[in-house]
């Protein structure tokens, strides 16, 4: 099995785990999405879209002395301006017609900007990894998230951050077997690559369950 393969395969696994067994999507593909986890999730994925400049402009000058990786990256950062805007974009259309209490970031979704951070500053080609994940699972259940939202009844158009990024990522989904192939020739790196979307999958699971207890103390 080839090592995209294997990636693809953990992060659909943590997809239907999404869909089956976590309060927070399963609620919202229900149609029993609460205002308040919404708001939650939009105001940390804000904060995760606001650092992405910032952890691509560390990982290019990390990556002083690969070409290619910096290549990438530096590409990259051009397609990555303005996805926070949308998050803010789409908490100020919810409000307007729903009560939206004040929310800070989660200390969980801080620990998961943080961590990413160190993974980079550990070995740049270890940010390859969690942008696949960030990438493929938004390809793979971004649609559902805004049906969801759509089923309890906050609108079309009140998850464009996510909508956006689903529509964006598809290509780019497709062009990572190449990526893989020109920029990782070591085959120790496979066993790197599956541990970044381990730990990324137990971070964002914690993001979820925090988002879940807003849910639970708005209930």
């Amino acid at each position: 099995m080839s090592l995209i393969v294997k990636l693809k395969k953990r992060i659909e696994d943590y997809r239907a785990f999404l869909v089956r067994d976590d309060p927070f999507n399963r609620d919202l593909l229900s149609g029993k999405g609460s205002i308040d986890a919404i708001a939650c999730f939009l105001v940390d994925v804000h904060h995760l879209a606001q650092h992405t400049p910032i952890r691509l402009k560390l990982a290019i000058k990390a990556s002083a002395g690969h070409p290619l990786l910096q290549s990438y990256l530096k590409n990259k950062f051009l397609k990555e301006q303005g996805h926070d805007q949308r998050a803010l974009d789409d908490l100020a259309h919810l409000s307007r017609s729903n009560s939206i209490g004040k929310s800070n970031v989660s200390p969980e979704m801080s620990a998961f900007v943080g961590h990413i951070e160190c993974l980079i500053r550990e070995d740049p080609y270890l940010y390859r990894p969690y942008i696949f994940f960030a990438e493929y699972l938004v390809v793979i259940y971004g649609p559902e998230m805004t049906r969801g939202m759509e089923a309890s009844s906050f609108g079309s158009g009140s998850l464009t951050v996510i909508e956006n990024h689903s529509d964006l990522d598809k290509d780019h989904v497709d062009e990572w077997e190449h990526i893989l192939t020109r920029l990782v020739v070591e085959t120790t790196y496979e066993g790197k690559f599956l541990a970044v979307i381990d730990e990324a999958i137990r971070l964002h699971k914690k993001f979820g369950l925090s988002c879940q207890g807003v849910c639970h103390e708005a209930a």
